[in-house]
């Protein structure tokens, strides 16, 4: 692990997850079942599971897209259950990067990577124009501006999304499947670029993926199933997540 990924587990983490439980169809669903997960500032950790595992449904509580059944969700600190305008903690705090990449196809790629900025007051027409062409010019499509996400490939697509999801500068980084979508080379840009992102930025940042490649671009490995955390190198040692109740 990179010294820089090295945490004081006595300063106030991004993320403090204690014992979530997260039901669906009036408890007949278990989706999570006790999760207990402490993530630092800057940390890179990657949530590892088949489907049906959990860890879809751990990162929409972690973005506030959802509320947990049970148990504590703190955002540095904060009840996330509690905030007081969710939209704009989401908007302020949180990027967001989805396996297929969600881009309207009326916008061109530079509208839709201004798109999040609205949800900011102060941010004006030049500003927004401004930052979305600074951000596509940091993930290579400085020269897709003016196109449709139709006129663009898969990876390209995927780019302007993380862009896209760098708009207001946020604190955390969630990415669900991002190479899901992708074939094999084209993955690995992605990924190399999402590594980049984090070196120069230590923006911290949450990747869910099944692919196990993928899991190990993060300084961190979380792995899930049947909604419980199975292994964590960072678990607290009288953790009991993985035994069934």
């Amino acid at each position: 692990m990179d010294s820089q990924d090295q945490t004081d587990n006595t300063a106030t983490p991004i993320f403090d997850v204690v014992d979530v439980t997260k039901e669906f169809d009036q408890g007949k669903v278990q989706a999570l079942r006790g999760v207990t997960l402490r993530i630092e500032d800057g940390e890179f950790v990657s949530m590892i599971g088949t489907s049906g595992s959990g860890k879809s449904t751990l990162l929409h509580l972690l973005g506030s897209l959802d509320h947990p059944s049970s148990g504590t969700l703190r955002f540095k600190g904060q009840d996330i259950g509690n905030l007081p305008d969710p939209a704009e903690f989401r908007a302020r705090e949180i990027g967001y990067i989805f396996q297929s990449f969600h881009l309207l196809p009326t916008f061109t790629v530079e509208e839709n990577v201004q798109i999040p900025m609205f949800g900011l007051p102060g941010n004006t027409a030049k500003s927004r124009k401004e930052r979305a062409v600074e951000l596509l010019e940091a993930v290579g499509l400085s020269h897709r501006l003016g196109h449709l996400p139709t006129k663009l490939s898969g990876g390209e697509r995927q780019r302007a999304a993380i862009a896209r999801s760098l708009a207001n500068n946020p604190t955390v980084l969630l990415a669900d499947e991002p190479t899901g979508n992708l074939d094999s080379d084209t993955a690995v840009q992605i990924m190399q670029l999402l590594g980049k992102l984090h070196a120069e930025h230590r923006t911290t940042m949450v990747l869910v993926t099944h692919d196990i490649e993928v899991a190990e671009n993060a300084s961190r490995i979380v792995q899930m199933k049947d909604g419980r955390i199975i292994s964590d190198p960072k678990a607290p040692a009288a953790s009991h997540q993985s035994h069934p109740s």
